[in-house]
């Protein structure tokens, strides 16, 4: 699958942790964004899945790089929102205000 169109499918399960939900604090995890792009997937177009219903292996990599470049695009930051949690980094993710 192309970058991009990991990215759009990306941005598009991002938009959900975007909106705030009173009373519901939700962990973004790397894993979390790589089930939610195969649920995309597996909904609007489900050949570019394995035999097995996953992400093919290189689309999870190259969806690993999409993450890096969100992050380096401040759109997403290492760590969850609490900066007293002990979840300040890698697999967890933040979305910024960007």
């Amino acid at each position: 699958m192309e970058t991009e169109k990991l990215r759009g499918l990306l941005l598009e399960y991002l938009k959900a942790f975007a909106k705030p939900r009173p009373g519901v604090q939700t962990q973004l995890q790397f894993g979390t964004c790589l089930n939610g792009v195969k649920a995309l997937v597996a909904k609007n177009c489900p050949d570019d899945l394995d035999p097995s219903g996953d992400l093919r292996e290189e689309d999870g990599s190259r969806l690993k790089h999409v993450v890096w470049d969100l992050v380096i695009e401040r759109v997403l930051i290492p760590g969850t929102e609490n900066p007293r949690g002990s979840n300040d980094g890698w697999p967890f993710l933040s979305l910024t205000d960007h």
